[in-house]
């Protein structure tokens, strides 16, 4: 931390000098995703000090569109958009006012003209409340429908893309345990609503997996009551660096600049060892917990070309020695690229 505090006093330094390439660069080696809310929010006050023009950066507007507080996080998405490429325009609509300020045609979002609207709902908006099975589906058929009707009028009426949140399913339930055995808990309401919801989304419509994000961060860290009822604060604010990180990669991807191609090395990167030396009786892949987990490595980098994603290989082997494993090993071993 104290590494920290010094690196961040020398990006206030360097942008007192009108060094902002400098003040940026440190900034972007030295803030991650997973920093609390104070480095966060301090990042986010020395980049707005740089001007916008300083940095080359492309241009993007977003409206937010909540049925909660976001100020505070909209400031560390604009910092975490622009170490991905982009300067932010961000517009954020009246407090709690979702549905009114998306289905008035004079209302400011549309005189904004944003590239993205960011349909900013949480659990609280989802109303899947059912006293019995059967009443389970007409509930969440009917929520799916009022999210599909702001979609339509946002898709009438801008050239845009909608992201929309799906449901954080919150860690408590009246239920307990049982809540994953009976279909009408409001927790297996809000599964089956996400379902629903990723099934329903027409073209323009990209959902923010914010169920997923709430999870990798921790359920019981995610909601800090204390805000919620002080300030309508829907997720904790040590939450919004992976909350921003997350989003500003999405946003730039629907921008066009999702990365398109994975380079790796072979030694000890698909395989364990060196084919040159250790031959290929020598390299460790799939026996063992050392192979077992390059064999695991090489299906995750399979699926990204499955989603088509270019693999390259960039290697010193001669050619001979690193094509012998493609070659000789059983296709469920190694990748034939």
């Amino acid at each position: 931390m104290t590494h920290l505090r010094h690196q961040l006093a020398e990006v206030k330094r360097s942008i007192e000098h009108e060094d902002y390439q400098t003040s940026f660069r440190i900034l972007c080696s030295e803030v991650s995703p997973q920093d609390d809310f104070v480095v966060q929010a301090r990042a986010a006050k020395l980049y707005s000090r740089i001007p916008r023009s300083a940095l080359g950066l492309r241009y993007i507007k977003v409206a937010i569109v909540a049925s909660h507080t976001v100020d505070h996080f909209t400031e560390i998405l604009k910092y975490w958009l622009a170490r991905d490429g982009f300067v932010a325009d961000v517009w954020i609509a009246p407090f709690d006012t979702i549905a009114a300020t998306v289905l008035d045609a004079a209302s400011e979002l549309y005189a904004f003209k944003p590239d993205v609207v960011w349909l900013f709902t949480t659990s609280n908006d989802v109303r899947v409340d059912a006293a019995s099975a059967e009443a389970v589906r007409p509930s969440v058929d009917a929520a799916i429908q009022n999210m599909a009707s702001l979609w339509r009028a946002l898709l009438s009426r801008l050239d845009c893309t909608i992201l929309q949140n799906n449901a954080d399913i919150p860690s408590f339930d009246s239920f307990g345990n049982f809540a994953g055995q009976a279909p009408w808990s409001r927790r297996n309401c809000l599964r089956l609503y996400n379902l629903e919801l990723a099934a329903a989304t027409p073209p323009g419509v990209v959902l923010f997996d914010f169920e997923h994000v709430s999870a990798r961060y921790g359920k019981n860290r995610w909601l800090d009551s204390r805000y919620w009822y002080h300030s309508k604060h829907a997720f904790n604010f040590d939450a919004s660096g992976p909350m921003a990180f997350q989003a500003s990669r999405l946003l730039v991807a629907l921008k066009g600049l999702a990365k398109k191609c994975l380079v790796l090395d072979l030694d000890n990167t698909l395989w364990g060892g060196v084919i040159g030396d250790d031959g290929l009786a020598g390299i460790k892949l799939g026996n063992g917990a050392d192979g077992e987990a390059y064999v695991d490595f090489q299906r995750y980098i399979l699926s990204l070309k499955e989603r088509g994603i270019i693999l390259a290989v960039c290697s010193k082997n001669d050619e001979g020695n690193a094509k012998e494993p493609f070659l000789l090993c059983a296709p469920a071993a190694i990748i034939i690229w």
